[in-house]
């Protein structure tokens, strides 16, 4: 975790997910395999679709800029499993509930949904 649970500088659009997502460097390995990916073009979109705003916003990275999509990373799957078989619930605000559980259908995760 990056920032503290509930810190109170962190209001703003995003800020609770900020605070409680999982911060992971990319080309992270295991037993020497690369085990995460760069966002492919349908990642992008699918980004974009939760959060046009956020995902959208161009970053300077070495040098040359690109939206937050393009260089978002992905951890997918440990050990031939898809990353959320691992996750006991997913937390959202209520109106992506069925956002979420369309995108978990959709990847055939049977993992539960919670609202704020």
């Amino acid at each position: 975790m990056v920032y503290p649970v509930d810190n109170k500088k962190y209001t703003e659009e995003n800020g609770y997910y900020r605070q409680r997502e999982w911060k992971l460097p990319g080309n992270l390995k295991l037993n020497g395999i690369d085990i995460t990916e760069i966002a492919t073009i349908e990642d992008q979109r699918e980004l974009l679709s939760i959060n046009l705003d956020f995902f959208s916003k161009e970053i300077n990275y070495f040098g040359r800029d690109y939206t937050r999509a393009q260089i978002s990373f992905f951890l997918k799957n440990i050990y031939d499993s898809h990353i959320l078989n691992y996750a006991n619930k997913i937390i959202v605000p209520a109106e992506r509930v069925e956002d979420v559980k369309r995108l978990l259908a959709k990847y055939k995760l049977n993992v539960a949904v919670e609202s704020l």
